[in-house]
């Protein structure tokens, strides 16, 4: 059992109020970005069998910061980010509904409580409008992935058994796929297809260099360098990626082996939206990744890579919303509310108020 003597919940599991636990959180996750970008070298992107990984180096100093937060009700204030994971499709369901996929934010505590994670929930809208920031992410993997394959092209171009032929000719064009809608592609669909993998890492290298002419990419190594000090990538991003204050909350489990269950999870109410398009290329990106050792990578069953639910029963799950807190910026201009009136409930949730 844990310390509060409940038996421990494993992850993950349909987050629904039960059990009339009130929220005790009083104030909104204090997020920060801190200051990386996604391409800086030592902010490590990995192609795991299960997901796709972002990990930020760990503070050697004042400076530079990794993305931190103040989680309520207990815990550390500014703890910083170990790293983010994102998979298809969600392990989570929201009130029973399963999402498209799932972004979740690790933080751990040194003040040996656990660790907190945020997990906000995919979804995709119909609008042609792609998301900004989750497209920076995915830019960042897109550009990990051909240079495997690339790499991984070289190797086995030689000498493609006779029966791999048709197999390799669909792969590259799923790849072709994925830089359909890049900007430094452009329009080279006649480009032989190593030409066009060249051409593509060569016109992301050179970019990153007009942008940022002061770095030294490739040997970036001190923790003051411009490159990695401008906090270029928001990994919490009001409008495009946590667009809720307000959360579900849960003492559960990691997801995956060895499963320990020291997590607290904060699941938000609204998910993040990104466009079709991009729910396709990130299941390619997690699904058709190849080391450069022609190793693929991902350990999906059925177009999944997420633990199947686990069950509910007696868990303490709690939610807050605006009746429990406003947000740091309306408490701000108006200090003597800190909470909302049952009748503008709507204004900041999905209807119905909670009973």
């Amino acid at each position: 059992k844990n310390p509060k003597g409940h038996p421990y919940t494993q992850s993950p599991i349909n987050v629904t109020p039960q059990n009339k636990k009130h929220c005790n959180e009083y104030h909104q996750i204090r997020d920060r970005a801190g200051d990386w970008r996604l391409d800086d070298v030592e902010v490590e992107k990995q192609f795991l069998g299960s997901k796709l990984r972002i990990v930020y180096p760990r503070r050697t100093g004042l400076e530079p910061d990794p993305p931190n937060a103040d989680i309520p009700l207990g815990w550390q204030k500014q703890m910083d980010v170990v790293h983010i994971d994102i998979k298809v499709p969600s392990e989570h369901q929201l009130n029973g509904t399963s999402y498209e996929a799932e972004y979740q934010i690790f933080i751990m505590s040194t003040a040996g409580r656990g660790a907190a994670a945020i997990s906000i929930l995919i979804d995709t809208h119909n609008r042609p409008r792609e998301n900004a920031q989750f497209k920076l992410l995915l830019d960042a993997f897109k550009m990990l992935f051909i240079s495997d394959y690339s790499d991984c092209l070289a190797k086995k171009r030689l000498n493609i058994p006779r029966g791999r032929k048709l197999e390799n000719i669909l792969f590259e064009e799923e790849i072709r796929n994925l830089l359909s809608d890049d900007e430094d592609r452009q329009t080279e669909d006649h480009l032989p297809f190593e030409d066009l993998l060249d051409s593509y890492l060569d016109k992301k290298r050179r970019r990153r260099q007009e942008i940022h002419p002061d770095c030294l990419f490739g040997n970036v190594t001190d923790g003051l360098d411009p490159c990695t000090s401008e906090g270029f990538w928001d990994p919490w991003h009001k409008d495009d990626i946590m667009r809720s204050f307000w959360f579900y909350a849960y003492d559960g489990s990691l997801t995956e082996p060895p499963c320990y269950p020291f997590v607290g999870w904060r699941i938000v109410d609204t998910p993040m939206l990104i466009s079709r398009k991009q729910l396709n290329d990130l299941r390619k990106l997690i699904f058709l990744h190849q080391t450069g050792e022609c190793v693929p990578t991902s350990n999906q069953y059925g177009h999944s890579v997420a633990r199947p639910l686990l069950s509910n029963k007696g868990v303490e799950i709690h939610r807050c919303t605006c009746l429990d807190f406003l947000s740091d910026m309306e408490r701000d201009a108006n200090p003597k509310i800190d909470t909302c009136p049952v009748e503008r409930f709507c204004e900041y949730h999905e209807c119905a108020p909670p009973v």
